[in-house]
């Protein structure tokens, strides 16, 4: 979604190798040279499937029909993409928060879709796990330039700065149970 392209292809000029998740086969083929391109299986569904989006490689110049979809078991497939990045460059949505959050990879945010994805770049922002593309783009898209966003997020997960478990804690009070 937004301007995605045209920061592909300044990521690439700039030396970088990118992971393109794309939602049509088209966009691979106009992706920079060197471009991993992934894909979920146009057949899924997931008012028809309760599980993760089966999710595979487009190999350049490969017919979309023979792209062979894996579905992920403890998460969805993507993750793994987000889990080895040095940084995620995305639009700020809230499943792109937490791949973030639980990656502790910074977000390198694209323009928001909304008032409500403007609020969750300015939140990360804050809180030091991302910064905006154009921030990047100045620093001469340095991958040291995200070092702190990294930091921060390692910090999230650890120790006093890591939020209480709310399942554990309502599991463990008095009176709180679902049974009769």
């Amino acid at each position: 979604m937004g301007t995605y392209r045209e920061r592909a292809a300044d990521l690439a000029a700039a030396g970088h190798t990118l992971d393109l998740v794309v939602h049509e086969p088209d966009e691979a083929v106009t992706a920079p040279q060197d471009t991993h391109a992934y894909l979920m299986d146009p057949s899924w569904h997931p008012w028809h499937d309760d599980g993760y989006p089966p999710f595979g490689r487009l190999h350049p110049g490969e017919d979309p029909g023979s792209v062979r979809y894996r579905r992920g078991t403890a998460h969805h497939a993507s993750f793994d993409l987000a889990r080895q990045a040095a940084a995620m460059v995305s639009k700020p949505g809230g499943g792109t928060l937490l791949d973030s959050l639980w990656s502790a990879t910074p977000l390198v945010l694209l323009e928001p879709a909304g008032r409500h994805e403007e609020h969750n770049a300015r939140l990360w922002c804050r809180l030091g796990f991302g910064v905006r593309y154009e921030q990047w783009q100045a620093a001469g898209f340095d991958p040291e330039f995200l070092r702190p966003s990294h930091e921060a997020l390692l910090a999230a997960g650890q120790g006093r700065t890591c939020p209480p478990d709310l399942a554990d804690m309502l599991a463990t009070q008095e009176g709180m149970s679902c049974t009769r």
